[in-house]
C-alpha cells in the first residue's frame, strides 16, 4: 500500500478509537444516575465521532483493491473500527436525554441503559483490541521517511501529517500519540463549549435588553382604536385628487342596519368607516372647497427626507387612518413592484394619549416602544443599541453573562436610537408610524427635532399626526401633508346614511327625497369631522323614536352648533334640570380623579 493511504487509514483508526473510547465513557454516565445532565460534553463527542467514523469510511474508500492486499492489517482493522464506532454511535445517540423530557423519562432512559452493559463491555474489548493492533502491528511498520518524501505531502490532511511528525520523533504508541491529540480535542470541545455558553448569555442579554423597553401599556393606545369600516381608508395608498367631485345616486339606495360596524374617532366616539371608491355624496351637498394632498405613495417611493404629516380638526378620524397604514403597510408595498424594497422594512408605530399613563404620553414612552419594536424585529441589532457590538471591538469584550441593563432615560434612549441609525445596513427600510403628536407632554420642539432626525437617516420614512396646531405647522410646513377634514366627505356621507337613514324610514311617513335632504344636511354641516357627524346621528334617530317630524328634526339640526366644543356645551344645555346636580357631581369626581391621577405619577418618578 502506498504511504498516503496507509497513513490515512492509520490517522483514522487512530482518531475513531480515540473518539470511541469518550463515547462508551460517556455512555457510563448515564449508568450511573440516568442522564447526561452532567456530561457537558456529550454532544460534543456524538458529533465528531459521527465526523470521524465518515472520515475513515471515506478513506477506507479510497484505497484500491490492489493496494488493500499488501496491508492486510490496517484495512482490517478500518473497517472493522468503522463498525464498532458506528453501533456505539447508534447507542449514545438512543442515551441522549431529550431536552423536553421531564424525570421520568430520563430515568427510564436510564433503566433501559443498564440492559446495555454486555454491550459495552464487549465494545471496551473490540476497542482494546484495535489499540493493541495500532502498537504492535500498524504504527510501528508505517514508513513516515516515504511520505514526508512524497510530492503530494504538503497537501495532506493535517491529522496525517501530524501522525507522520509524531513517528518521526519517536512517538510510535497509541498512549505517545494519544497524549498530544487528546490535549487538543479536549482544548477543541472547551471551545465549542464555551461558545455555546456565550451564545446562550447573549440570547439571555437580547430577551433582558428587550424586557428592559416593554412596558404592560405599550400597545393599549392602538389596542383600543378600533380597526376601519371594511374598504375605508383606501384612499390613502391611491392618487391625490380633490375629494369634492363625487356623483350621487341618491341616499334613499342603501339601507342597513343599526349594528354597523364602527371605528373610534380621535375622541373617543364610535363612528362608521366607509368605502369612499364605493359611496357618493348627493347632489345637495355643498362642495368642499378643494384642497390638494400630497400621495402617500409618491413620498415612499420618492427621496424626499421630510416626514409626512396627517393632519385634522378633533374627530375627524386621525387615529383610525394611521392604524390603518400601520397595519396595512407592508401588504400594500407587496402588492406594488416600485415599493418592493419596503415589503420587508422594520415598521414601528406609537399612539401618544393624552390621558393614559406618563409612558403614553412622553418623549422615553415613544422611544422605548420604537426600539423595542425595533430589537424585536432586528434582534442582531441589540448589541449595536446597547453598545455591545464585538465586531467594533479590538478585544473580545465583556462576557454577556455579565453585562447588565441600565435604567432607560432620554439621554440613553437617544444614544440608544443613534447608534441604531448609523449603524443599521444600508439596505434596511424603516418606517415609523406616530399618531396624536398633539397628546404628546414635554418638549414639543425636541419631539420635532427628533422626528425630522428619524426621517433624514438613511432609509427610513417617517409619517406622524396631530391636530393642526401652530408648532406642527410650523415644524412640518415643508412636509407632504393631507387635511383629513378635506377629504372624508364621501366616507362621512356612507356612514350618515348607513346609520341614519333606516331609522327615519322606519318612523317619518315621508318622501325618500325628503329624508335624503336631512342626511345631506348634517353631511354638509359636520365639516369633515366623523365625531360630530356621528354624535347628531344618534341625536335624531333619538328624536325619530320619540316621533318628533320632520320639521322638528330639521330644527334640532339647524339649532345645534357645528363645532365639537359647541355641539358638547348644547347637549349640556338641553340635560334637565333635575339630572344637572348628578352630572356636577360626576364631572367633579372625574376632574378630582384625574388630579389624583396624575400627582401619583409625578410621585412614582
Amino acid at each position: 500500500m502506498d504511504p498516503i493511504s496507509a497513513f490515512s487509514l492509520a490517522a483514522g483508526v487512530l482518531q475513531v478509537v480515540d473518539v470511541s473510547f469518550r463515547a462508551l465513557s460517556a455512555c457510563r454516565e448515564i449508568h450511573k444516575d440516568g442522564s447526561l445532565a452532567q456530561h457537558r460534553d456529550s454532544q460534543e463527542i456524538t458529533q465528531q465521532l459521527l465526523e470521524t467514523t465518515r472520515h475513515l469510511e471515506k478513506a477506507h474508500t479510497n484505497v484500491s483493491a490492489s493496494a488493500a492486499k499488501y496491508s492486510s492489517d490496517v484495512i482490517d482493522v478500518s473497517k472493522k473500527c468503522s463498525e464498532t464506532a458506528s453501533k456505539i454511535l447508534t447507542e449514545l445517540n438512543k442515551l441522549q436525554r431529550d431536552p423536553k423530557g421531564g424525570f421520568r423519562d430520563s430515568v427510564a432512559k436510564g433503566l433501559r441503559s443498564w440492559r446495555k452493559k454486555e454491550f459495552l463491555t464487549e465494545s471496551q474489548a473490540k476497542l482494546d483490541s484495535y489499540r493493541e493492533i495500532l502498537n504492535t502491528r500498524i504504527l510501528s511498520k508505517l514508513d513516515y521517511h516515504a511520505l514526508q518524501q512524497s510530492e503530494s505531502y504538503s497537501k495532506l490532511d493535517q491529522k496525517v501529517q501530524d501522525l507522520a511528525a509524531a513517528l518521526s520523533e519517536g512517538r510510535n504508541t497509541y498512549e505517545q500519540l494519544l497524549a498530544t491529540h487528546t490535549t487538543d480535542i479536549k482544548a477543541h470541545i472547551d471551545r465549542r463549549f464555551n461558545d455555546k455558553a456565550d451564545q446562550e448569555a447573549k440570547l439571555r442579554y437580547r430577551q433582558q435588553f428587550k424586557d428592559s423597553l416593554f412596558y404592560p401599556e405599550i400597545n393599549a393606545r392602538q389596542d383600543d382604536i378600533a380597526s376601519s369600516y371594511e374598504g375605508t381608508c383606501r384612499w390613502i395608498f391611491g392618487p391625490a385628487q380633490a375629494s369634492n367631485e363625487t356623483e350621487s345616486e341618491g341616499t334613499g339606495s342603501d339601507t342597513v342596519s343599526e349594528d354597523s360596524d364602527l371605528i373610534q374617532t380621535d375622541d373617543g366616539s364610535e363612528s362608521v368607516g366607509i368605502d369612499s371608491d364605493t359611496t357618493s355624496q348627493d347632489s345637495d351637498v355643498e362642495e368642499v372647497r378643494e384642497q390638494p394632498w400630497s400621495n402617500f405613495k409618491d413620498w415612499l417611493e420618492g427621496d424626499s427626507n421630510d416626514p409626512y404629516w396627517l393632519s385634522g380638526k378633533p374627530g375627524s378620524g386621525k387615529s383610525t387612518l394611521m392604524k390603518y397604514i400601520s397595519t396595512e403597510f407592508r401588504s400594500f408595498c407587496q402588492s406594488h413592484d416600485t415599493l418592493s424594497t419596503w415589503a420587508d422594512a422594520v415598521t414601528c408605530s406609537f399612539f401618544f394619549w393624552n390621558l393614559g399613563s406618563s409612558l403614553q404620553k412622553s418623549y422615553v414612552g415613544l422611544l422605548r416602544s420604537l426600539l423595542h419594536q425595533i430589537a424585536e424585529q432586528q434582534p442582531e441589532m441589540i448589541a449595536v443599541m446597547s453598545n455591545q457590538d464585538r465586531s467594533t471591538q479590538s478585544g473580545p469584550g465583556e462576557p454577556y453573562s455579565s453585562l447588565s441593563i441600565h435604567t432607560w432615560t432620554e439621554q440613553r434612549l437617544d444614544v440608544a436610537l443613534a447608534r441604531f441609525l448609523g449603524a443599521k445596513p444600508q439596505a434596511m427600510r424603516i418606517c415609523v408610524f406616530i399618531d396624536g403628536l398633539d397628546e404628546f407632554v414635554g418638549d414639543e420642539d425636541r419631539l420635532i427635532d427628533t422626528i425630522h432626525v428619524l426621517s433624514h437617516a438613511s432609509g427610513t420614512k417617517v409619517c406622524a399626526s396631530s391636530r393642526p396646531e401652530q408648532i406642527f405647522r410650523q415644524g412640518f410646513a415643508a412636509s407632504p401633508q393631507l387635511k383629513l377634514q378635506d377629504l372624508n366627505y364621501p366616507d362621512i356621507h356612507k356612514a350618515t346614511v348607513e346609520r341614519l337613514l333606516p331609522a327615519l324610514k322606519a318612523h317619518l311617513p315621508c318622501a325618500d327625497w325628503e329624508l335624503d335632504h336631512l342626511v345631506n344636511d348634517v353631511v354638509q354641516k359636520s365639516q369633515g369631522i366623523f365625531l360630530w357627524a356621528d354624535l347628531m346621528t344618534k341625536d335624531l334617530k333619538r328624536g325619530a323614536r320619540n316621533a318628533d317630524r320632520l320639521e322638528e328634526l330639521e330644527q334640532r339640526l339647524e339649532r345645534t352648533p357645528d363645532t365639537i366644543d359647541g355641539l358638547y356645551e348644547h347637549m349640556l344645555d338641553r340635560l334637565d334640570k333635575h339630572y344637572l346636580r348628578d352630572a356636577a357631581r360626576y364631572f367633579h369626581h372625574l376632574l378630582m380623579f384625574q388630579d389624583t391621577f396624575y400627582r401619583d405619577e409625578e410621585l412614582l418618578k
